[in-house]
């Protein structure tokens, strides 16, 4: 009888399976490894961004200090402006007394906008009403400096070096931006859009009516850019130079009319709740406000809102400069 004897082939695979051991014990070395690795990558960034955000904190503190120095005291200095006046404004049935200040990379005129807490919306018996324009809430804003004027072509040719408007003329408000354009011209001067509640502040400027100057449209040519009027010097509906209409209280000239403006904020519905200086980011869509053009009356009422993606451009939509939060 033959005796069992070892068998060459079980071996072989005694052999294989201690090969596929070791390969399967580097890989989940190198596994392991890799994890490591990114781990202390997305560390590494996590703690880069939160220094970030404390070094930003810290200067929008210090910018705070300026601002309400700058209101206690007219004339202060704010870090990248120069101070130039003092000026009354009346619009409506409201007079305010600001500062005005030239950013000095840019040349643009600002106005610094005291902040304070608003009703913003429009009830629901306002005529031309939507209904994205309530709940009606209170929100309270700190102190911030707001564009005179919309950005003209001349100052985005300086910044940029490019030209995008189809309505062409050095003191007409760009347009055919983007918000992404927006925001690289933003983050070259160090200035930024304004949120959707600092633009409805600046252009209410402290009037409760649907138009900042009355409740009804029957004065808005005066102030206005639109599409009842927008043909008049030029024989089509088109921009207009910036700053050749009545201002607001605040002194801000187009804050209606000629482009919509871009805002910083994602487009969201209003809740009811009390706001301290907000700014949704929470949506695909990018804020527009104040109207164009080419825009109905009830489209330059001042709780009136529109929106876009970030990268679409077209020949009504332009922007105005904020600073500080």
């Amino acid at each position: 009888m033959l005796q069992p004897s070892s068998h060459p082939n079980k071996n072989q695979e005694h052999a294989g399976i201690a090969v596929q051991k070791g390969k399967a014990k580097k890989m989940r070395r190198s596994t392991l490894v890799a994890a490591i690795i990114f781990i202390s990558i997305a560390a590494a960034m996590w703690i880069q961004t939160m220094m970030q955000e404390a070094k930003r904190a810290a200067e929008a503190r210090e910018a705070s200090k300026e601002l309400y120095a700058a209101l206690l005291h007219p004339g202060s200095p704010i870090s990248g402006f120069t101070y130039l006046r003092t000026a009354t404004y009346s619009c409506g049935s409201v007079t305010n007394i600001v500062q005005e200040y030239r950013h000095n990379q840019t040349g643009m005129e600002f106005v610094l906008i005291p902040g304070g807490t608003f009703c913003m919306g429009s009830p629901i018996t306002e005529l031309g009403h939507d209904p994205d324009e309530g709940p009606q809430h209170q929100v309270t804003l700190s102190p911030y400096l707001l564009s005179k004027t919309e950005v003209t072509q001349e100052v985005w040719y300086q910044v940029m070096g490019y030209s995008t408007s189809f309505f062409i003329g050095p003191d007409r408000p760009v347009e055919k931006v983007s918000w992404d354009d927006c925001m690289e011209f933003c983050q070259k001067v160090g200035l930024r859009l304004p949120t959707e509640a600092q633009w409805e502040f600046g252009c209410r400027a402290g009037t409760t009516t649907a138009y900042y100057f009355a409740d009804d449209s029957s004065d808005l040519r005066e102030y206005a850019w639109y599409g009842d009027n927008s043909n008049e010097s030029f024989g089509t509906h088109q921009t207009h130079p910036v700053g050749k209409k009545k201002p607001n209280a605040y002194g801000l000239y187009d804050i209606v009319g000629n482009v919509w403006e871009w805002c910083q904020d994602a487009y969201a519905d209003y809740s009811n709740d009390h706001v301290v200086d907000p700014c949704n980011m929470n949506s695909i869509h990018r804020v527009a406000r104040g109207g164009g053009w080419d825009s109905d009356p009830w489209w330059l009422r001042s709780a009136n809102r529109g929106w876009d993606t970030p990268k679409d451009a077209y020949d009504f939509v332009g922007f105005r400069l904020a600073a500080r939060r």
